[in-house]
């Protein structure tokens, strides 16, 4: 829960008058949960599907690294369009629609958290 509060914290206080330590502390925040994200996500690869472990991070990697574009091409006209109805606040409707995103996407850990055996058990690849 700690990336959507980066994710807030960075972008309401985003502001020449807002001293620059609150915004980050905010990124910090998001570090902080991207890495233990990272992290959790590898090791539960590498345990689940010990065998085929090379082509689960290939596979990984491949489409972190497609979303990562694809999110880069939204990023500038997602906060042009969004600045312009708050101009002292340039980057902070734009973040918000991200923190939600990231409050819906903290649920898929607990997902797998409880229907995690019961995924496992119907691949053929998983140990």
């Amino acid at each position: 829960m700690f990336m959507p509060l980066g994710i807030f914290l960075f972008g309401w206080t985003s502001k020449a008058s807002i001293h620059w330590f609150p915004s980050m502390v905010g990124a910090a925040c998001f570090g902080f949960s991207a890495y233990m994200g990272f992290q959790t996500l590898m090791s539960y690869l590498s345990h689940s599907f010990k065998r085929y472990v090379a082509s689960v991070m290939a596979a990984n990697n491949f489409f972190r690294s497609l979303i990562g574009g694809l999110i880069c091409l939204s990023a500038h006209p997602l906060y042009n369009n969004l600045s312009a109805n708050s101009p002292n606040y340039p980057v902070g409707w734009g973040s918000t629609i991200l923190g939600f995103i990231a409050i819906l996407l903290a649920l898929i850990p607990l997902i797998f958290y409880f229907n995690g055996p019961k995924l496992r058990a119907r691949s053929k690849f998983a140990n």
